[in-house]
């Protein structure tokens, strides 16, 4: 069995592995190429900024999660972890 390398849904699966292994850079790489295959991923943005925090990189997290809501305004996760970095990084 082929593996289609442009299933977004495979680099999201990769991508929460990734970040269990606490391999966060490599998350980000294949978050990333999820958004490239599909650029309204709106879980992908909200994982995006949950790897960006693991890396230390605070100041892009709440884009990422930012982007979630607007594509997904329901998104109540997203809102969480956005209100969350706002607030660790006293804003």
């Amino acid at each position: 069995m082929a593996v289609n390398p442009d299933l977004t849904e495979a680099y999201s699966n990769l991508d929460l592995a990734l970040q269990a292994l606490k391999r966060p850079q490599e998350a980000l790489a294949s978050y990333d190429r999820a958004l490239q295959l599909q650029l309204d991923y709106a879980e992908a943005f909200n994982n995006r900024g949950n790897a960006l925090l693991s890396l230390r990189r605070r100041e892009e997290a709440p884009l990422g999660y930012g982007m979630a809501v607007r594509l997904k305004p329901d998104f109540g996760d997203a809102h969480g972890n956005r209100s969350l970095c706002l607030l660790g990084m006293g804003v």
